[in-house]
Parts: C-alpha cells; structure tokens; sequence
C-alpha cells in the first residue's frame, strides 16, 4: 500500500502533467472554432450581372453550396475594369467567407495599365480555375490578313480606316 508521501507525489506529477497537457491542446482543442464554414459565404463578381464570369460564378456558388451546406451569396460589384470588385475582396477580412470570381483583367492586366488600390499578388490568394475562356481573333474571309501578325500590319498602315473590338 502506498505511504502518504508517495500518493501525494503521484497527485503533483498527474497535476504537472495535466497541466502541461492541456497548456498544448488549450489553443486547437479546447478553444477551437466551429465547423467551416458556419455561416453564409459571399462571392463577390466584379462585373455586372449576366456577364460570362457572372454566370460562372453562379454556377460554382450553387454547387459549392451545396458542397459545403452553406448559401453562397453573389454580390455583384462592377466598376473600373473589374477594380472595385476585386479591391473588395482584397480588403476582406481573410477568413475564407469572401470569395472573388476573378477574371484576368483585374487580376493580372489592370495593374500593369494603372495604380490598383490591391497588389494581386499578395492580397488574393489562388484557390481554384474554374473555367477557361479562349479568345479567337476573326475576320471577314474577304480581309487582307491570314494571321495575327498580318492583321496588325494591315491595321497600321491604314490608321482610322477599320473598326475592330
């Protein structure tokens, strides 16, 4: 049977040891958030409404709702080239409930034309492609150019004489 002393020692190392372990389980296990996502999320657009990336987006919000249990809200935010939108998101507070369908203008291109309030490449994060949109350049079959770099020559030498978009 154990002495007095010794039942004492045992209750001051459990005690130690107890409180060592919950110093290192206290911050993920005993104060841990509730499940992700807990609340609503929001994906912002930063085009109006019905544009391509607008459709894609809604898609995505519906099936990653339905994904995650959770609504997937789309907040519409057009303006200065997709800017606004994207500057928007780039100020959210980075918890993972604000989600931007970017497309490459006010990710990539718009900071190399002007000053963006948002630096792309340390504010947002990459998180998923979903979608790819090519781009095809097409002419009338009656055009004098076969290729790209004949299209260009052709418009240089004639300045003012043909529209193109």
């Amino acid at each position: 049977m154990p002495s007095n002393i010794q039942s004492k020692r045992r209750q001051l190392v459990t005690g130690v040891a107890s409180a060592a372990a919950l110093s290192v389980l206290a911050p993920t296990q005993l104060f841990a958030q509730g499940a992700y996502p807990n609340r609503p999320l929001k994906m912002v657009v930063p085009w109006p409404p019905g544009q391509a990336t607008d459709l894609v987006g809604r898609v995505v919000a519906q099936e990653l709702g339905k994904i995650l249990g959770q609504t997937v809200v789309i907040d519409n935010k057009a303006g200065a080239g997709g800017a606004i939108g994207t500057d928007s998101v780039a100020k959210a507070a980075p918890d993972g409930y604000t989600l931007l369908a970017a497309s490459s203008g006010p990710v990539s291109i718009s900071p190399l034309f002007g000053k963006t309030p948002y630096a792309p490449e340390k504010d947002l994060v990459p998180v998923a492609m979903i979608g790819m949109s090519p781009y095809v350049l097409v002419t009338a079959p009656n055009f004098p150019a076969n290729d790209l770099r004949e299209f260009i020559a052709v418009i240089k030498a004639n300045p003012g004489k043909y529209s193109f978009a």
